[in-house]
């Protein structure tokens, strides 16, 4: 995926700018049809970039994206689970919860 290309689609545009008035005004039309097209062209790129942006930003890719890392972490680079590391989730979560029902019975006496 391409993101955040503006800066360089940008300093393409005055790259080229730049070398058009370098070459100054004898070349007239297809200059500004050269000028015209890369316009359109850089158009397209932001389109496209802003497209790319929206859609790593969408709230169902960036969960998607999140419970990969999590699945990612509990599993080994040839994809086995990791014994110790579901057990010591599972350890904090029972004592969290255990915690929590303690706390509650204290405050309903």
């Amino acid at each position: 995926m391409r993101f955040f290309n503006i800066n360089l689609e940008l300093n393409t545009f005055g790259a080229y700018a730049k070398d058009m008035s370098n070459k100054g005004a004898n070349q007239g039309k297809s200059s500004a049809d050269a000028l015209a097209k890369q316009l359109q062209e850089t158009r397209e790129r932001l389109e496209q970039t802003i497209e790319d942006i929206g859609d790593y930003v969408r709230p169902k890719n960036i969960a998607t994206r999140g419970m990969d890392k999590v699945t990612d972490f509990f599993k080994t680079d040839d994809g086995q689970p990791q014994a110790q590391r579901i057990a010591a989730a599972l350890a904090s979560v029972v004592g969290t919860l255990g915690l929590l029902k303690k706390s509650r019975g204290k405050k309903e006496s």
